[in-house]
């Protein structure tokens, strides 16, 4: 309840100074975040629950950014890993579902039906995604007017630009 109560006062001061309905000082209005910041951990320690600390990672995240601008965009870095870490994990949550999911049938010709309806599920949302594809293209008539001789005149090759840590990070 006090993690609520904080973030709704937070909140409404930040609102009305930022529509000029009160006027504090930035320093003030900042350790009051901060100060809900740290509430939200005391709360995320005593929980200790995914959800929790989920949410207190996205408050933390929105204080960074609101409160330290530069800082935030020097942790872009972090943001980058975890978009190649969702990435990563998609397809093997994927065949684990489908896996789990067929071997949680216990008659065969239930595995069979489904089969059949998951084909021919995939066959009819392909060929509609190809046919809007095609529409789009068709109606936006994307390229034209762009001639290809002129890209392929150019043989010469760009220089490959030297890696940072953060690159090096990101590419492994």
């Amino acid at each position: 309840m006090a993690a609520l109560l904080s973030i709704t006062v937070a909140a409404i001061l930040t609102v009305l100074q930022q529509y000029s309905f009160i006027s504090l000082p930035a320093e003030v209005l900042m350790g009051v975040r901060w100060a809900v910041v740290g509430v939200l951990l005391l709360y995320g320690l005593q929980k200790r629950s995914l959800t929790t600390w989920i949410l207190v990672s996205m408050v933390v995240g929105c204080a960074i950014g609101y409160d330290f601008p530069g800082f935030a965009v020097s942790l872009n870095v972090l943001s980058k890993i975890f978009l190649k870490l969702i990435k990563t994990i998609i397809a093997p949550l994927i065949f684990a579902t489908l896996v789990v999911g067929i071997a949680g049938h216990s008659n065969l010709k239930q595995v069979g039906s489904m089969g059949w309806k998951a084909i021919l599920y995939f066959e009819i949302v392909t060929t509609l995604a190809l046919f809007i594809g095609l529409a789009a293209i068709n109606i936006s008539r994307a390229g034209v007017g762009i001639d290809p001789g002129l890209a392929q005149s150019q043989e010469e090759i760009a220089p490959v630009a030297a890696q940072s840590t953060s690159d090096i990070i990101l590419h492994v």
